[in-house]
């Protein structure tokens, strides 16, 4: 529960357009079928609820029972639609999950070296480069409005200047003190643990984050203050979004995709 951001590179900017407008048709008819087939959707959700909670009750009783999926009453939105409404969602989603396979946007496809849990300064970041994405949530405020956004070599290469530009005044643990801060198992070591307990920031270092990379607090996303592990994450991904960087051919991008 909570943030999770991930990223895929893609060539084709232009087929990768294409893949996020029908993500938002989909999305939208999702919206306006759920609206107007409302009744017999909620008969057919309170009856996947009664189903779960019974196996979930089998398997309380008896810890080696698994699920009976085969009993799962499964359905779709489409199920309720009349053949025209199913004929044109499917249409648009078979379309959809042609341009996913053909951009290898599975989740296996993603880049593992940017994955990121919770870090929610990359959210403020892709909001202030492309504000044309946004829109206002009653709860929320502006947020991006299916989480995905593309971001080019440019995006990256602004990133990687205010990463640099507040690291510039961070020194880790180990280069503070010479030593290192985990053990040959990765472990953080105990000596680090209480050296970084009692790190404190400079006023000027959190001002630079606050003006360059600013954390950004919304519903489980995470730790908001400009403590160590907010630079040492900056400084972890800085290393890693150079690489992809540095790997990018010029008409390539980065499909940036959050959930939370």
């Amino acid at each position: 529960m909570g943030l999770d951001i991930w990223f895929w590179k893609v060539k084709h900017k232009q087929v990768l357009s294409r893949y996020i407008n029908l993500e938002k048709k989909l999305s939208d008819l999702d919206d306006e079928y759920y609206k107007k087939y409302e009744a017999p959707l909620k008969a057919a959700s309170e009856k996947w609820d009664k189903w779960y909670n019974e196996e979930c009750d089998k398997q309380d009783k008896d810890p080696d029972y698994e699920f009976n999926y085969n009993a799962e009453p499964k359905y779709e939105v489409t199920d309720f639609c009349t053949a025209e409404e199913a004929d044109e969602y499917n249409a648009l989603k078979k379309e959809r999950d042609y341009l996913a396979s053909t951009l290898c946007l599975k989740y296996e496809d993603r880049i593992e070296t940017l994955d990121m849990r919770k870090q929610n300064w990359m959210v403020a970041f892709v909001q202030c480069r492309h504000p044309e994405l946004l829109t206002h949530d009653d709860e929320f405020g502006d947020i991006l409005e299916l989480g995905n956004a593309i971001l080019d070599k440019s995006d990256i290469q602004e990133l990687l200047d205010r990463m640099s530009k507040i690291l510039s005044g961070w020194t880790s643990y180990d280069n503070a003190t010479g030593k290192p801060g985990a053990d040959n198992k990765g472990w953080r070591t105990e000596e680090a643990c209480e050296w970084i307990s009692k790190w404190k920031p400079t006023d000027s270092l959190v001002e630079e984050a606050k003006k360059l990379l600013p954390t950004i607090s919304r519903f489980f996303f995470g730790n908001t203050e400009y403590n160590y592990y907010y630079f040492e994450s900056l400084d972890l991904y800085y290393k890693n979004f150079k690489e992809v960087y540095e790997s990018m051919a010029d008409d390539e991008v980065l499909y940036y995709n959050e959930s939370w």
